[in-house]
């Protein structure tokens, strides 16, 4: 509770929805290459009707430099170190969207409204077919229907995160 508050007065107020994002996973993840997507290619998609908060831990040089570049995506770095600390960055948010990584288990699990960016052939655990979650009630599957393709799927969370904006 003590991280939550600290977050809420850090972000300060605002009119705009904020919105986490998680746009890559581990590496070394045996599907990484399938369930991540490159942030050069949803970067300038990052609409302004939002705040858009990068929860990635670690960023590449290139990342950094097209965060640098963007008036809408915000990166903390180093602040978010570990688990406890980005559950309460996301409990300031009001919605988390990532690929198939752990931040999608922990946001499910904290009940914040999360829209999981889904590869065509996904892990096991969000099963087929569907755009809900049997793990977590608060979870939105977006799921790619041609294999890395995120165009449409990015196209359908525009539209649903702007619905519940609105």
């Amino acid at each position: 509770q003590d991280r939550t508050r600290w977050w809420r007065g850090y972000l300060g107020g605002t009119k705009k929805p904020r919105i986490g994002l998680v746009w890559r996973g581990n590496p070394d993840h045996p599907q990484d290459q399938k369930r991540s997507i490159e942030l050069r290619s949803i970067v300038n998609d990052l609409t302004p009707e939002f705040e858009w908060y990068s929860l990635q831990l670690q960023i590449s040089d290139e990342e950094k430099l097209l965060i640098d570049q963007s008036t809408n995506l915000t990166h903390f770095g180093s602040l978010i170190g570990d688990f406890a600390e980005t559950a309460a960055l996301c409990a300031v948010l009001d919605a988390v969207v990532c690929v198939d990584t752990s931040i999608a288990h922990l946001a499910g699990t904290l009940g914040i409204e999360t829209h999981v960016l889904l590869a065509y052939t996904p892990d096991w655990r969000w099963g087929l077919g569907t755009s809900g979650s049997v793990w977590y009630p608060s979870v939105t599957l977006h799921r790619q229907t041609t294999p890395g393709e995120w165009q449409p799927v990015l196209e359908t969370l525009r539209t649903r995160l702007s619905v519940s904006a609105g």
